[in-house]
C-alpha cells in the first residue's frame, strides 16, 4: 500500500527513470496484496462464520468506499484537473472536471479517472462475497481428491513452478471470459482486473488450507523466473515475426504473470526472514495504513498545487511531495481518525475502537 503513494505520486509528471515505479508495481503489487487478503479472508471465515464474516468485510470495505468516493474523491478530481489542465482551461468549473472524467473533454491530461485509486475496494468487496460459496467447495474438494498426499508426490523444487503455470492459466481463462462475455456488453476496466486478479485471491485462500505448500512458495525460484523471462522472450519474437496478435498476447501475458508469481514468492521469502516478528513500528504502520492510501491520493494534489507555482515538476518535488504526504497522512490518522469515532467508523469501517484495551502480545496469537 505504501508503493501505492510512490505510483501515484509519479502521475504529477514526467519524471524519467522514476516511471519504473509503475512497471515495478505492475510486477508484485496488487497480485501480493490480493493473495494475503485471500489467505486472511480464510482465517476470518474460519473464525467467526460466513455471515459475521461478510459483516466484518462490508464494514471495512464498503462504508470506508462510499466516504471516500462521495466526499474525497471529488475534490480530488478537482485538484488533479487543476494540476494538469489548469493552464488550458483557466475558467475550468465542475462541469468541465465531470466531462473529463467521462472522457468528453479534448484534450485533458492526467488521471480523470472516477474511481482513482479506489478500485482495489471494489475488488475485494467482490473476493469477500464470493469466498463464502468458495470455503466449503474449495475445502470439500480438497478433502475429496487429496490434494495433500497428490501435492506431496510433486518434487518439492517444482511446486513454486507448477502453482505459478496454474495461476497464469487461471488468469489466461478470466481474461477470456472478460473478452467473450463481458467486453461486448460493458467494457470496464474495474471489472477487467478484478477478474484478472481474482486467481491470486483464491490462491490465497487455498495457501490457509494446504499449510504445506504455502511453506513450500516462500523461496526465490530461479525456475519460476526462467520460465517467466523465456515466455516473454518467446512473445516478443512472435510479436517480430507479425504471428497472430491474439497468439502473441497470450504469451505476453503469460510471460507477465509467472513473472508476478515469481515475485510472489520472493518477498514471502523476503518477509519472512527478515520481518518475521512483530514490533510496535509494524503495529503503528499497520494501523495507520488504511487512512493513509484512502486519503494520500487527496494531499499529493493538494501538496503538488501548493508546490506548482513556485516549483518545476522535477524529481525533487516528487521525493518531498511522497515524504511530506505519509508524513502528513499518518499523523492525520495518529492525531485525528483514531481519535474521533465517526471518522474511524467512516474511514477504516471500524466503532468502538477509540479507548480500546490492547490485547497482550501472548494473547493475540
Amino acid at each position: 500500500m505504501l508503493w501505492g503513494l510512490l505510483l501515484h505520486t509519479a502521475t504529477l509528471g514526467d519524471f524519467g527513470a522514476i516511471e519504473a515505479v509503475s512497471t515495478i508495481s505492475d510486477w508484485f503489487r496488487m497480485s501480493t496484496f490480493f493473495l494475503v487478503s485471500g489467505f486472511f479472508a480464510v482465517m476470518l471465515h474460519d473464525r467467526y462464520g460466513a455471515g459475521r464474516f461478510l459483516r466484518n468485510r462490508y464494514m471495512a470495505l464498503a462504508i470506508p468506499l462510499v466516504t471516500t468516493l462521495l466526499l474525497l474523491n471529488p475534490i480530488t478530481l478537482w485538484l488533479v484537473f487543476r494540476f494538469h489542465n489548469g493552464d488550458a482551461f483557466p475558467d475550468f468549473g465542475w462541469m468541465e472536471v465531470l466531462s473529463a472524467v467521462n472522457g468528453t473533454l479534448q484534450g485533458a491530461e492526467g488521471p480523470m479517472i472516477w474511481h482513482l485509486h479506489l478500485w482495489f475496494l471494489i475488488s475485494l468487496l467482490f473476493f469477500a462475497t464470493m469466498a463464502v460459496p468458495l470455503v466449503p467447495v474449495l475445502a470439500a474438494l480438497l478433502a475429496r481428491y487429496r490434494v495433500q498426499p497428490t501435492l506431496d508426490r510433486i518434487p518439492r523444487a517444482l511446486m513454486p513452478l507448477v502453482v505459478a503455470c496454474a495461476v497464469t492459466l487461471s488468469v489466461l481463462v478470466m481474461r477470456l471470459v472478460f473478452k467473450i462475455a463481458i467486453e461486448p456488453v460493458f467494457d470496464s476496466w474495474v471489472i477487467r482486473a478484478t477478474l484478472s486478479y481474482w486467481p491470486y485471491f483464491i490462491l490465497g485462500m487455498l495457501l490457509f488450507m494446504t499449510p504445506g505448500l504455502w511453506a513450500l512458495l516462500h523461496r526465490i525460484d530461479p525456475l519460476t523466473i526462467a520460465a517467466s523471462a523465456g515466455v516473454t522472450a518467446l512473445a516478443l519474437l512472435l510479436k517480430d515475426a507479425a504471428v497472430s496478435s491474439t497468439l502473441t498476447e497470450v504469451f505476453s501475458v503469460a510471460g507477465w504473470e509467472l513473472g508476478r508469481c515469481a515475485a510472489i514468492f520472493a518477498l514471502l521469502y523476503l518477509f519472512r526472514r527478515f520481518f518475521d516478528k512483530a514490533n510496535e513500528k509494524m503495529r503503528s504502520m499497520s494501523r495507520s495504513i488504511y487512512s493513509v492510501y484512502l486519503v494520500h491520493y487527496l494531499t499529493i494534489y493538494a501538496l503538488a498545487n501548493a508546490f506548482k507555482t513556485v516549483w518545476e515538476v522535477d524529481a525533487g518535488m516528487y521525493f518531498v511531495v511522497v515524504t511530506l504526504t505519509l508524513l502528513i497522512t499518518t499523523m492525520l490518522h495518529r492525531h485525528v481518525i483514531e481519535k474521533v469515532d465517526i471518522l474511524m467508523f467512516l474511514l477504516n469501517g471500524k466503532v468502538g475502537l477509540r479507548g480500546a484495551v490492547p490485547v497482550p502480545a501472548e494473547r493475540a496469537h
